[in-house]
């Protein structure tokens, strides 16, 4: 059972830096290892596929933090199923 001191929760409540360098390195991984392009052969394409994995990234960074406020720090999870359904 995962609970809230496991050390997979405290590798998933660590937050990415959101400065312009962590950005970079953030969207040049994308572009080598999810795109699989360097810079030989980059189209425009790649590069809005880069952007869009790494903007991606930092906006489910975001909504994990929301559920986990909800679930943990506002003391609804008590080891029950808790079960949340978006709208």
């Amino acid at each position: 059972m995962i609970t809230s001191e496991s050390k997979l929760v405290q590798l998933l409540r660590s937050t990415t830096k959101q400065d312009k360098e962590s950005l970079t390195k953030h969207f040049i991984h994308h572009l080598e290892y999810t795109v699989g392009r360097y810079v030989d052969n980059i189209t425009p394409r790649d590069l809005y596929l880069a952007l869009a994995y790494t903007i991606r990234d930092y906006l489910i960074d975001r909504w994990n933090e929301v559920q986990q406020s909800i679930l943990f720090i506002d003391g609804i999870f008590d080891g029950k199923d808790v079960k949340i359904q978006p709208y």
